[in-house]
């Protein structure tokens, strides 16, 4: 039988081999496979005993040769473990992908479609490059009635560096840095009665934007934790200044199942998904002065992942409003649902 070996699998596999490989010494092979010094035991408690074989003249690692190893390290590989909330992992060179994730919301004055395609790809171990294209489907309540808007949002693409990289047995610490460059590619010329929509309304809003922030991640075992800060910026458009948006994401996800990984099994691999978004936007300004109130946004989402095969992960959440003290022309904001699929090469 062949082995199940996700995404995480194959990951772990990458950065084992290339980190033995690019070793110009006789490697431990106790100490790789355990995570520990040589002189102490391993604390992992979701491994199985390991009899390691004597460390003989470096060699090329291929994957059947590193599969316990990746077995155990397969639960801190770099794939994006949350839905939302950004994950200080760093994509393998050797994992690109393409993930479609689809969302419906509801708030008082609109109705929103959204498909997202992203497309990441990682030129070096400590560099992610992402691209990101929305298209929306909004349904827009106004005095003339409802209206229709279809076409693409805002675009954006992102880098991620990774600043802190500690992986071990079942366990990994990391913390990257976060910039984006957000391009207007959403339409802004929808109207109600010969008037323009309110821009918070539109498909875009029509102006360039930069984007800062960090992102920390932990994993222990069956048990992973992100949190990522983020603030937004972006230009005026035909007198229009959007407010800045400050946002702080926690996240947590649990393995459900398997309790640990075996190769011999190819059971799929079950995951509940946990996330706090929390966002702060300051007051949007137009030729008047102040158009909307500052205001919080605290959203929570419950979710599950299934990685089911060797190149797909599928997901779900639920997305509840918290609190919501924004007062903007979409309304108060209601429930959500997120639907995803990842493929990976």
């Amino acid at each position: 039988m062949t082995p199940y070996l996700g995404p995480g699998f194959r990951l772990a596999c990458v950065d084992f081999a290339a980190q033995w490989s690019r070793d110009n010494t006789k490697p431990n092979t106790q100490a790789m496979l355990t995570g520990s010094h040589p002189r102490e035991p391993s604390t992992s408690a979701s491994a199985a005993p390991l009899h390691a074989p004597s460390a003989g003249p470096r060699t090329r690692v291929t994957c059947p040769m590193a599969r316990v190893a990746v077995l155990m390290m397969a639960a801190v590989g770099p794939v994006h473990a949350q839905i939302l909330t950004t994950d200080a992992g760093v994509r393998s060179p050797e994992l690109p992908s393409i993930r479609t994730l689809f969302s419906y919301r509801h708030y008082d004055a609109v109705d929103e479609l959204r498909l997202r395609t992203e497309g990441v790809y990682s030129p070096t171990r400590d560099l992610e490059l992402k691209a990101v294209l929305p298209v929306v489907s909004r349904r827009v309540e106004t005095v003339a009635g409802h209206q229709d808007l279809h076409g693409f949002g805002d675009s954006f693409l992102q880098g991620k560096f990774a600043v802190i990289r500690e992986d071990g047995v079942m366990r990994s610490n990391r913390v990257s840095v976060l910039g984006r460059a957000i391009l207007p590619t959403g339409d802004t010329g929808a109207t109600a009665i010969g008037q323009p929509l309110h821009p918070r309304l539109q498909l875009g809003l029509g102006s360039y934007g930069v984007g800062l922030g960090a992102a920390a991640t932990i994993v222990r075992d069956r048990h992973r934790a992100s949190v990522a800060v983020d603030w937004e910026h972006r230009s005026d458009h035909r007198g229009f200044d959007p407010g800045d948006q400050l946002r702080l994401d926690v996240a947590y996800w649990f393995r459900l199942s398997p309790a640990q990984f075996d190769v011999r099994t190819s059971a799929p691999e079950w995951r509940a998904v946990f996330e706090l978004r929390s966002l702060y936007a300051f007051r949007d300004h137009g030729p008047g002065g102040s158009v909307s109130d500052r205001g919080a946004q605290v959203d929570g989402i419950l979710g599950l992942q299934l990685n089911a095969g060797t190149s797909v992960r599928g997901e779900i959440g639920l997305v509840a409003p918290l609190l919501d003290e924004l007062r903007d022309p979409l309304g108060d904001t209601g429930f959500g649902v997120l639907l995803g699929l990842t493929f990976y090469f």
